[in-house]
C-alpha cells in the first residue's frame, strides 16, 4: 500500500500555509486529503495540519530534494476526521441591553406613562464597568407627574479570589421631586458572598456623597455610610431574578438615612427578548419641601438583549 501512494502521489510541492490563527507555515506537502496536508520542514518531519485551519496557500517551486516523508502520514490524517474541531471564539467584553415601557389609561382620568433604560458594561477579567441611563415623563389629565434622568456608573475590579474594589458615581434629575441637578459618587469595598452558575449574591460597604439642587428648598448636600447587596437568579431556562437594595445612613446625623431598592422579573420570549416586570422604591428621610419621602414605582416592560 505504501508503494502504491508513493507511485501514485504527486511530486512533492515546496509551499507556504496561511492559517487562521495567523501563523504562517513553509516546507513541502508529502501528503494531503481532504481531511488535511501533512507538512514536512527543517523544523517538523511530520507536521498535520487540519484543512478548516489552512486559509491561503502559495506554491513557490516544486521540491528538487523531496524530504523524508512520515512514518505513517495516511494513519495521521485520519486522525482528523472528517470534522475537524472548531476555532475558538474569543470571549464576549460587551454586553448590552435596552427597555421601553409605555402605559396608558383612559378612563375618568387619562393619564400616560413612558419610560426605557439602557443598560452597557465590559468585562474583562476582574474587571467590569456597568453603565446604565433610565428616565420616565408621564401625565396625568393634562398634569405633569412623572419627568426624571438618571444616569449612573459602576466600576469595580476584583483584588482577590472573593474580594473587591468598587467605585460608583451617579447624576440626574427629577423635577417632581424639585430637584433640578442631583449628584453622588463613593468608593467601597464588596465581597462575592456566592458564586453558583445559576445564582449570585453580592455585599458592599462603602461611603456616598450626595448633593441635590432643589428648585422649591435649600440645596442639600451629605455624606453617607452605604450598605449594599445585589443578586442575580436564574430561575430557569424562561425566568430570572435579579435585585439590589442600598441603605445610606447620614455621617453628620445618624437620624437621617436613605433607602434604595429594586427587583426585576424576567420572562424570556427569545434567546434575547424579554417581557419585564419591575418594582422600584426609595425612601429619603428628608426629602425636598412638600415632597412625600417614599417613592415606589411598579413597571412594565419589553427588553431587548444585545
Amino acid at each position: 500500500m505504501a508503494v502504491w501512494v508513493a507511485a501514485a502521489a504527486p511530486a512533492p510541492q515546496t509551499v507556504v500555509l496561511d492559517l487562521r490563527n495567523g501563523d504562517r507555515l513553509s516546507g513541502v506537502i508529502v501528503l494531503e486529503s481532504t481531511n488535511g496536508v501533512v507538512l514536512s520542514n527543517a523544523w517538523s518531519r511530520e507536521l498535520v495540519l487540519p484543512a478548516a485551519q489552512i486559509v491561503r496557500r502559495i506554491t513557490l517551486a516544486p521540491a528538487v530534494v523531496p524530504l523524508a516523508a512520515p512514518t505513517n502520514p495516511v494513519a495521521k490524517l485520519a486522525l482528523l476526521g472528517t470534522n475537524p474541531p472548531a476555532l475558538t471564539k474569543p470571549p464576549k467584553r460587551w454586553t448590552g441591553e435596552a427597555e421601553m415601557g409605555l402605559e396608558v389609561l383612559r378612563s375618568t382620568v387619562n393619564r400616560q406613562i413612558f419610560h426605557g433604560r439602557g443598560k452597557a458594561m465590559y468585562l474583562k477579567d476582574g474587571f467590569r464597568n456597568a453603565s446604565e441611563v433610565s428616565g420616565a415623563y408621564g401625565r396625568t389629565d393634562g398634569v405633569t407627574d412623572a419627568d426624571r434622568v438618571d444616569a449612573v456608573n459602576k466600576t469595580d475590579f476584583d483584588v482577590r479570589k472573593q474580594w473587591y474594589l468598587y467605585n460608583q458615581a451617579g447624576v440626574g434629575y427629577d423635577h417632581v421631586r424639585k430637584i433640578d441637578l442631583g449628584y453622588e459618587d463613593g468608593p467601597g469595598v464588596g465581597y462575592h458572598l456566592i458564586k453558583g452558575s445559576n445564582f449570585v449574591l453580592n455585599t458592599e460597604v462603602g461611603f456616598d456623597y450626595r448633593a441635590e439642587l432643589r428648585s422649591e428648598d435649600a440645596d442639600m448636600s451629605h455624606f453617607y455610610g452605604r450598605l449594599g447587596e445585589n443578586s442575580s437568579w436564574k430561575i430557569n431556562t424562561r425566568f430570572s431574578l435579579d435585585h439590589r437594595f442600598e441603605y445610606l445612613p447620614s455621617v453628620e446625623d445618624p437620624t437621617q438615612f436613605r433607602l434604595r431598592g429594586e427587583a426585576n422579573l424576567r420572562y424570556w420570549l427569545l434567546k434575547n427578548l424579554s417581557l419585564n416586570l419591575t418594582f422600584q422604591d426609595s425612601y429619603d428621610t428628608a426629602p425636598a419641601k412638600d415632597v412625600t419621602p417614599n417613592d415606589m414605582q411598579v413597571r412594565s416592560s419589553v427588553g431587548v438583549k444585545f
